[in-house]
């Protein structure tokens, strides 16, 4: 048998110590289910369940801290457990509960991520949808995410301002249209948004009648 030698509060779990050496965080409802008490004892096969549910509400409350930060996506946060050592079967119940639970949301996360992402600087829909996917979040959820955002269309004003900084910075380069297409089209603006930036700079006398050809190849 194995004797439970101190229980004490941490938070809002419980901290115990047992005859083998191991020290515990388990959650409360543990102390009535295994009769956890100084002194009592439990037996081997008890502690083997005890001990895992003990990891798995470790690897629970990684999740939750990790969730304190800043919203995350099923996949991020699996990704991040299993890097924390959690054999795999565990995170897919936890981040099951998690999901189930409403702390894990990929719409809500990529909703967060979305408005973050365009405060920091002006971008498109096509970057965003691939930052969202690379975060492991599925097509339609992005597109819904996008909609429901605004993010799914540019303002053409913003869009303008963008490519009126970016081409101040090429004053001198060769190619300065073609170059400026390619950022653009890198900053997840769509060929209509790239072309309506151009064609009014182009229309302010801000850029010289540079071949269509160039814009094209320097795109792509």
């Amino acid at each position: 048998m194995i004797e439970v030698i101190s229980i004490r509060t941490k938070g809002e779990s419980i901290y115990a110590e047992f005859s083998t050496g191991e020290k515990l965080l388990v959650p409360p409802d543990f102390v009535k289910i295994y009769g956890l008490a100084s002194g009592k004892s439990i037996d081997p096969s008890s502690f083997e369940k005890l001990k895992e549910g003990a990891e798995r509400h470790r690897c629970r409350r990684k999740a939750l801290d990790r969730l304190a930060l800043r919203a995350r996506s099923v996949r991020e946060m699996e990704t991040y457990l299993q890097g924390k050592g959690f054999p795999r079967e565990m995170v897919t119940g936890v981040t099951a509960s998690l999901k189930d639970a409403g702390y894990l949301d990929d719409f809500e996360c990529a909703m967060q991520y979305i408005r973050a992402r365009k405060s920091r600087k002006a971008m498109g829909k096509n970057l965003l949808a691939a930052e969202l996917a690379r975060k492991g979040i599925d097509r339609g959820t992005a597109t819904k995410a996008l909609a429901e955002s605004g993010a799914d269309t540019s303002d053409p004003e913003m869009v303008y301002a963008c490519a009126r900084s970016r081409l101040a910075r090429l004053a001198g380069k060769r190619n300065r249209l073609g170059k400026l297409a390619y950022f653009l089209n890198r900053r997840g603006f769509d060929a209509r948004e790239v072309r309506a930036a151009i064609d009014r700079l182009r229309r302010e006398g801000l850029i010289s009648d540079e071949s269509e050809e160039e814009i094209h190849d320097e795109g792509q």
